[in-house]
């Protein structure tokens, strides 16, 4: 394919997230800062929302290498078929608790096994452990699982609460919550996180990102046209641009080109078709700009450049669409035939505008009739017009 034309190591713009390839866009920084002090707050559960494609399970892998490699008891469910038997097996797994003789498929038996353990290593403080259960796709998850996994967060010996859940989940899972049979789970989630889009400097520097990390050095090249058409059709979501971009290096590397401009990211976007994007193509005179979706369930409690200070976690902080309309086969809009005119529009208009000068007239008349009072009326009246009092105002500005 292009990679060796372009003397790439690797693939930019792979389709599969990994935790090693994490491009701190502005979203994708807050978002691992909230993460990261839900953490350090103890928060029993914290939720990240957002668009297909924006991010969401590179997050929920990123965090779960860091708090294996900070020791914490974590288990990842990526997938709805990951029965809560499982879950719980894979809880007692993690704790290295020994499953002799125990029938896994026993659901009460495993949580009673957990619930011991824990009530066992809460008398001393040292030996307390919390166990983090990272979901992605929350929003595929049955209202019974959902129950399930509330209850056993809430389970908690003398204020001890050891379960902790992190939800990755599309921006509809907000009205899943909304509904009155998760309402208990909705209360507990105190903030919420919802990834916004790329914007155009994000993007610039995402592009670039990924092709540096595959080994490219110097070309190819996106000019700032061709990335503003990208930031169009993609409306900022970071899987949407990785797929725009891999067949526009595919289009060039045929055509041997090192730059790709405005006319190449439209030419394959008419060719590929792809799913999820506006197959839109840019006017000359056009100016390409996209306005942000608004969010009424964000809560961003930080800032962009505030850091994560806990000591066990600090080290990895720190080193770390929109179906449109096709306009290209579209129509332009019929001229106007100015010689019928008069007989399509001819009586309407008339009517119209009869109607508007008897409407000027009859409001002519009555200031006319309206001044002529006011004149006779001044006239006969032999009453002293006195001033009106002057405001007793000082400027402030003049005596400074």
């Amino acid at each position: 394919m292009y990679k060796k034309f372009y003397l790439m190591q690797k693939e930019p713009f792979d389709c599969h997230p990994s935790p090693d390839l994490f491009y701190k866009s502005k979203a994708h920084k807050n978002c691992w800062n909230y993460l990261a002090q839900g953490i350090k707050r103890s928060d029993p559960i914290l939720l990240v929302s957002g668009e297909y494609g924006s991010g969401k399970t590179l997050l929920s892998l990123k965090l779960i290498k860091a708090l294996k490699k900070n020791k914490q008891t974590s288990v990842y469910i990526s997938t709805p078929t990951y029965s809560f038997p499982m879950l719980l097996e894979k809880i007692i797994v993690e704790l290295k608790i020994a499953m002799d003789e125990i029938d896994t498929s026993d659901e009460l038996k495993l949580q009673n096994i957990l619930y011991e353990y824990f009530e066992k290593n809460m008398i001393e403080e040292r030996k307390k452990k919390f166990v983090y259960l990272v979901i992605d796709d929350a929003q595929e998850f049955s209202y019974s699982y959902l129950t399930k996994l509330r209850l056993f967060a809430s389970y908690n010996y003398l204020g001890y609460f050891p379960i902790r859940i992190i939800l990755f989940a599309h921006k509809n899972f907000l009205e899943t919550l909304n509904h009155p049979q998760n309402i208990a789970l909705g209360q507990r989630i105190k903030r919420i996180y919802c990834l916004d889009p790329f914007d155009f400097e994000d993007i610039k520097e995402y592009i670039y990102f990924r092709l540096i990390h595959s080994g490219a050095s110097g070309k190819p090249v996106f000019d700032d046209e061709a990335i503003s058409v990208i930031e169009t059709i993609s409306n900022g979501n970071p899987r949407l641009i990785n797929n725009i971009c891999d067949n526009c290096l595919l289009s060039a590397s045929n055509q041997k080109l090192n730059l790709i401009d405005q006319s190449m990211v439209n030419q394959t976007i008419a060719k590929k078709k792809l799913v999820g994007i506006k197959n839109l193509q840019k006017p000359r005179t056009a100016q390409f700009s996209y306005e942000k979706p608004s969010h009424a369930y964000i809560e961003n409690p930080l800032s962009e450049d505030e850091e994560f200070r806990d000591k066990d976690m600090h080290a990895e902080i720190t080193q770390a669409g929109e179906t449109g309309e096709d306009l290209s086969g579209k129509k332009p809009p019929k001229k106007i035939d100015l010689k019928n005119l008069g007989s399509r529009y001819g009586k309407k208009g008339f009517i119209i505008i009869l109607i508007l000068i008897i409407l000027f007239l009859s409001a002519h008349i009555f200031n006319q009739n309206k001044s002529y009072k006011i004149s006779n009326l001044q006239n006969n009246s032999n009453q002293t017009i006195y001033p009106a009092p002057a405001y007793n105002y000082v400027d402030k500005n003049q005596t400074q």
